[in-house]
C-alpha cells in the first residue's frame, strides 16, 4: 500500500505533508505546498548600511508569522569597512541580535523562558570568513508578530549594519 504523501518533512509546528513529486524549493514564493497556504516573506528588516551609535538600538516593524510554515532566518553584514571607532579610534561596535514577540500586534515582549537571541557579539569580522558576513537561522515561539531588534552593546564603537530576513 503506498503513502499518500511521498515527502514528509517535520516543520516547526508539525509535520508537513507535500503530495507525490512535489518539494519545497529555495525559491518558492506565496503559494500553497500540499493542503498548506503559506505566505513567503523577505526583507522584513530592510536595514541597509544602519549604524548603530554606541550603545543604540533599533527595532523593525512588525513583521507577520501567522501564516509561515515556521523557518527563520536573517543575513547579517557588518559591511566591514564600514565600521567606525570612537574619536580616539580605539574600540568597535558589538551587536546582539533578537527577536520581540506579539500576539496582538501591538505589545512586544521578550518571550519567558526562551533564549530570544540570535546572535550575540557580532562585529566587523564575524561569521564563517571573519569579513562580516553570517547568515543565521531562528526559531521563535509560535506567535502572530515578531519585531527584530538589534543593539550595540558597546559603549565606546559603532557599527554599521545591513539586515536581510526570509520567513516562510
Amino acid at each position: 500500500m503506498a503513502l499518500p504523501y511521498a515527502n514528509i518533512h517535520i516543520g516547526r509546528w508539525g509535520p508537513v505533508h507535500y503530495p507525490p513529486n512535489t518539494t519545497a524549493s529555495a525559491d518558492v514564493s506565496n503559494g500553497t505546498i500540499g493542503a498548506h497556504t503559506f505566505t513567503l516573506t523577505t526583507n522584513s528588516v530592510p536595514w541597509t548600511n544602519r549604524t548603530f551609535l554606541s550603545s543604540a538600538a533599533a527595532t523593525s516593524d512588525a513583521i507577520a508569522v501567522d501564516n509561515v510554515l515556521g523557518y527563520f532566518s536573517i543575513q547579517l553584514s557588518s559591511g566591514n569597512a564600514t565600521v567606525v571607532g570612537t574619536t580616539t579610534g580605539s574600540g568597535s561596535g558589538t551587536l546582539t541580535v533578537d527577536y520581540l514577540v506579539s500576539n496582538d500586534g501591538t505589545n512586544f515582549v521578550d518571550p519567558s523562558g526562551i533564549d530570544n537571541d540570535i546572535t550575540t557579539g557580532f562585529t566587523y569580522n564575524s561569521g564563517d570568513g571573519s569579513d562580516g558576513e553570517d547568515l543565521l537561522v531562528f526559531s521563535p515561539p509560535s506567535c502572530k508578530w515578531l519585531k527584530i531588534r538589534a543593539t550595540n552593546t558597546n559603549a565606546s564603537g559603532n557599527i554599521t549594519l545591513s539586515a536581510t530576513t526570509t520567513i516562510f
